[in-house]
Formats: structure tokens, C-alpha cells, sequence
């Protein structure tokens, strides 16, 4: 019989690895008998190490221990149910390699909503579902605890090997409260606002409180190990890698193979390249008099945006390429997203379903600058008849997913 291990925020009891004993935090971290020396070498970080990824935070906030302006709280009109489904949309549109994962993280898991000290997870064994514990209070805090734990949930479900450093575990959970953050302030979501706020509250106790105890603690590396000591880090590289990183990579911190070295030369090569910008030139006017410029500037376009796309249509021959957006242009199944620059922004194909024409499978959505869901709210708005529409990912082992 598999044993059940409790996984996350502070809950996460001991794993396979005998020497990784005792870093999950159960009643009290402080008493696992580990030390900052023992977490340090866990993770293979030096103290400086440390150091440097806590002076990124201003970075990934805007200032150092940025928090929200108020300390007020609404109830948001959403059902647990509903809380739960939208952690799930959001991880899908951040991060489509995890499709499979996130798909049987929503149809599992063992949601249990009943008053708990704090929301947790439990790890119920290798390749086993999670169970997850929350106490839904239907504001803001609540929400981005179902998003927390639905993430961790995810990477138990998406990993690779038993066991990982707690402190990856948290950057994969920050991350899915950004994706669900971003995924509000995209959708125009009403709760957008206060969900927002209460992740730059929080930040007041993740980057402050407990940066300060942790700063305090590598003064001397035989200070007892607490669990909270994994969280400045995790927040601070998980605002970074979500700002700036390359999405379609970051299925590697859900699968554990992501060490926190892993995570900074990642945040460190994004800062380098300066986020891809878009040099696209604004789009003149259509002309109807010349049909085939414009159909010749569409596939200028189109080009353009998979050179900076790294799906690997760039790769394919282009006899292969051009007579692939041909045939999507001939059948009227291929659309550019116009962004408010007057800039192309991505682009999407799809194939009509012979039997069912008011359903479709997108075959193609390229968004190299990030708007993902710009691009995809404005297909379906392109395509009012459409009442379903199946995304298929070309590196997800499944079929596809539902767009709408």
C-alpha cells in the first residue's frame, strides 16, 4: 500500500530520497533536525547563491517587497467548483506541454473542501492521483490557494522522479497562481482586480517577513531549517521565469528536472535576450485592387511570426511550409492576428469538421510575443458560428484540448 505523504505550502512529508528526510514541513519544520546548511546542499546553493536570486526580487515586483495598496478583501461570486476550473483553464493556456497532466489533475484528484488549517496536498504514491485538502472561502486569498495547490497537484502527476526539492515544488505552485492571475487580467475577468491584489499583498509577508528570517538564518548555516525558508526564492524566480522565460521550457519544473540552478541561468538568458520585442513593421492598408500582395504580405507574415516561434515550423522545408498555409488560405482556414499596434501578433489555422461544420480543430496557433489568449479570443470572435473548437498541441501526447 502506497504511503500517503502531505505535499505543499507547509505540509510535505519525507519522500523516497532518505537524505531529503525531514525538508517537508509537518508540525513544525523547525524540529525535522535539519539545519539552513543541510537545505543549502539539497538544493546545491551556496548562501550567495541565495543572496543573489532574493536582490532579483525588484525584478520580479517592481520594488523590493512590493505589496498591494489595500489590505481590503471582497468575496468573489464563484463556487469552489468554478475556482477550480478556472486554475485549470489558466495552467492549459500558460502551459500547453503540461496538457495531459492538467487534464487529469482536474479529473483525478480528490477535491475535499472542508475547514483545514491550511490547504494542502497529498501525495498518495507514485503515479497515483494527489488528494487535495481546501478550505474555500470565496475571496481572493482562496482563489490563489485552489490555484497553489491544483499546481502542485499537477506536478506531482507530471514528474519525473519521486522526488523533488521543495523549493522547485514552490516555484511550480507560484507559477500557477500567476498563470491563474494573468489568465483573470486576459478573460477581463471581474475578479481580475482583487485576485491581483492579493498577490502583491502577499508578496509584503513572501518578500519581506520571510526574506528577512532567511537573510537572518545564512548568518550562521547551523540555524535550524524552517519550510517557509523555501519560499522568497521560489517567489521571486517564478515571478522572473513567468515575465520573461520561455513557457513551452518550463513543463521542465512540474516534471522536477529543473534544478534552482536550472531556473536562474533560465531567468538570467531571458534577461540577456531583453524579451522578444516586436519589430514587425505596422500593416498598410488592404488594397483591394491587388489581391496578391495582400496574400503575399499574409504569408510574409505568417513566416516572420514562426521565425520567432520555436515549434519547429521554421525547420520544415519550405516547399513543405508554403504549401501547408496555402491550402489553409485557399480553404479561407487561416486567420493573422492584427494586435493594437497595427503589428501581427500570431496567427491561427484549423479544419472544419466535415460531418459537424459548426465545430473545428485548430491545427496552428503561433503567439511568439505572448498573446496566446489575444490571439484566441479574436479566432473565436472571427468565428461566431463555431460553438466548439479542439486545439491541437503538436508536443502533448494527447489529441488536443478544448479552446471553447
Amino acid at each position: 500500500m502506497a504511503t500517503k505523504r502531505s505535499y505543499n505550502p507547509d505540509h510535505v512529508t519525507s519522500q523516497a530520497n532518505a537524505a531529503a528526510n525531514g525538508f517537508e514541513r509537518t508540525a513544525s519544520s523547525t524540529k525535522s533536525g535539519h539545519t539552513v546548511r543541510d537545505w543549502l546542499d539539497l538544493h546545491k546553493m551556496s548562501a550567495r547563491a541565495v543572496l543573489s536570486i532574493l536582490d532579483m526580487q525588484a525584478g520580479a515586483t517592481g520594488r523590493k517587497g512590493q505589496s498591494g495598496n489595500s489590505s481590503e478583501r471582497h468575496n468573489i461570486s464563484v463556487s469552489a467548483k468554478a475556482a477550480w476550473k478556472l486554475a485549470s483553464d489558466a495552467m492549459a493556456v500558460s502551459f500547453p506541454d503540461l496538457a495531459d497532466a492538467i487534464t487529469n489533475t482536474g479529473r483525478r484528484c480528490e477535491v475535499k473542501l472542508e475547514p483545514v488549517e491550511r490547504p494542502h496536498v497529498i501525495d498518495n504514491g507514485w503515479r497515483i492521483a494527489p488528494t487535495i485538502h481546501l478550505n474555500f472561502r470565496g475571496d481572493a486569498s482562496s482563489f490563489l490557494d485552489v490555484a497553489h495547490e491544483f499546481s502542485h497537484a499537477t506536478q506531482l502527476i507530471a514528474r519525473t522522479q519521486e522526488f523533488i526539492p521543495p523549493m522547485i515544488r514552490e516555484v511550480a505552485a507560484f507559477l500557477g497562481e500567476l498563470a491563474l492571475v494573468s489568465y483573470l487580467n486576459e478573460a477581463d475577468q471581474l475578479s481580475a482586480f482583487d485576485v491581483h491584489q492579493e498577490w502583491q499583498r502577499q508578496n509584503s509577508t513572501y518578500l519581506g517577513r520571510d526574506a528577512l528570517a532567511l537573510k537572518a538564518a545564512l548568518i550562521d548555516p547551523k540555524t535550524p531549517y524552517d519550510y517557509r525558508h523555501n519560499y522568497p526564492c521560489a517567489r521571486v524566480l517564478a515571478s522572473l521565469l513567468f515575465q520573461h522565460a520561455d513557457r513551452q521550457k518550463l513543463s521542465a519544473v512540474f516534471q522536477g528536472t529543473w534544478s534552482v540552478a536550472d531556473c536562474v541561468d533560465a531567468v538570467q538568458f531571458a534577461e540577456k535576450r531583453k524579451i522578444m520585442k516586436n519589430n514587425f513593421p505596422e500593416i498598410p492598408e488592404k488594397d483591394p485592387k491587388y489581391p496578391a500582395v495582400e496574400a503575399y504580405r499574409t504569408l510574409g507574415m505568417m513566416a516572420y511570426l514562426d521565425l520567432d516561434y520555436w515549434h519547429g515550423h521554421s525547420e520544415k522545408p519550405i516547399k513543405e511550409y508554403f504549401e501547408g498555409l496555402l491550402k489553409h488560405m485557399k480553404s479561407n482556414s487561416l486567420y493573422v492576428v492584427i494586435g493594437d499596434e497595427n503589428k501581427p501578433i500570431g496567427y491561427a489555422t484549423w479544419n472544419v469538421s466535415k460531418d459537424q461544420p459548426d465545430q473545428i480543430e485548430i491545427t496552428r496557433q503561433a503567439a511568439p510575443f505572448g498573446d496566446h489568449l489575444t490571439v484566441q479570443r479574436s479566432l473565436r470572435a472571427r468565428l461566431p458560428d463555431v460553438t466548439s473548437a479542439l486545439a491541437v498541441h503538436e508536443r502533448s501526447a494527447r489529441k488536443g484540448q478544448m479552446a471553447w
